[in-house]
């Protein structure tokens, strides 16, 4: 038997115009869907958006194989440094340098019927006084995981675990009874820190923003440090009495996570706010505990960004009244993503 070159030029032109073979390029895309080799591909969209995807011959399901995966990560750094001749003040006006960064990475991973998110965020701002000592300004850092399992469109059944602290020590200088500066401890790493988990229902909206209910769950604070006690003169530090090293509380709480979306041409919103009250609490609210964190930033110059972000706590346990920072941020800032 013969075999008709005009046949093979035409497999070969089916091959390469029908039947294309994946690239590698296909798989470095930014939000990367995975689907069997037994079955059509479909576009993009269809896969997302759409359960089913109806065409004139056939009909094809979306396979709980099939998986998306988003990655952000966020960092935003800034660095400002301050000179004075002939200062009149100085205790106050003395040459220092500041430096400022926040890094926010953000991962989802996604099927058909389940979801986990992870996100981790972490800031310092340290001044140094060039003749003289180094102040902490800000520190913080906390990691939150999250499973989703869909019950009806943007509706899921939510459980989610979180780890909230500083990374490094923080101190304050006080005078002594010779008027000397001395430095307290005020805070160590997991001096204070808390443990949050909870179970209950979340709502998606945005890209991968969402709001949290845990109707089931509870908020472990630590404090790791013995020494805090000391320096500080107290019995009782956030909650914790001295020798007990956690306390632990069961009761309701919300939580609220936007991470930076463009809500303008060039400006963008952020926002990750927690509220939690202890079960027997909960008709008392000036017991609710309450910590927000929100940021308006300006992107322009494609790396640079003008930014207010405030911060507000309230934990009766800390103080009875209500504190707030505002901070305005000029700098460099890199995303992966915008």
């Amino acid at each position: 038997m013969t075999f008709n070159r005009h046949y093979g030029i035409h497999i070969l032109l089916y091959l390469i115009l029908v039947k294309p073979i994946p690239t590698i390029a296909q798989y470095l895309i930014k939000d990367t869907i995975i689907r069997p080799t037994t079955e059509s591909p479909n576009p993009p969209d269809s896969t997302v958006n759409k359960r089913t995807t109806n065409t004139g011959d056939s009909t094809s399901k979306e396979s709980w194989r099939e998986f998306t995966n988003y990655f952000r990560l966020d960092f935003f750094t800034s660095v400002n440094a301050f000179h004075y001749l002939n200062s009149r003040d100085q205790s106050t006006e003395k040459n220092n340098f500041y430096v400022y960064y926040n890094l926010n990475i953000t991962n989802q991973f996604k099927t058909k019927y389940l979801s986990v998110n992870a996100c981790l965020f972490n800031e310092l701002g340290f001044r140094h006084y060039i003749d003289s000592i180094s102040i902490k300004n800000e520190d913080s850092y906390s990691y939150k995981l999250d499973i989703n399992s869909p019950v009806y469109r943007k509706l899921n059944v939510n459980l989610s675990y979180q780890v909230k602290s500083q990374l490094w020590k923080s101190w304050e200088y006080r005078p002594d009874s010779a008027n000397q500066r001395k430095a307290i401890l005020v805070s160590s790493y997991f001096s204070p820190g808390y443990i949050m988990y909870a179970g209950g229902l979340s709502y998606d909206f945005w890209k991968i923003s969402k709001l949290e209910i845990g109707l089931v769950g509870g908020q472990i604070t630590k404090i790791k440090n013995d020494k805090l006690y000391d320096t500080r003169k107290e019995d009782v530090l956030y909650g914790v009495g001295k020798g007990k090293h956690k306390q632990m509380d069961f009761g309701l709480s919300a939580q609220l996570q936007i991470p930076i979306h463009r809500i303008g041409k060039f400006f963008y919103w952020e926002n990750n706010s927690r509220l939690f009250v202890k079960g027997r609490d909960i008709q008392q609210f000036k017991k609710y505990q309450i910590d927000m964190t929100n940021g308006i930033h300006f992107l322009f110059l494609k790396y640079m960004r003008i930014g207010l972000r405030t911060k507000l706590n309230y934990d009766v346990n800390v103080s009875e009244k209500i504190f707030m920072s505002n901070m305005l941020l000029f700098g460099f800032y890199l995303s992966n993503k915008l």
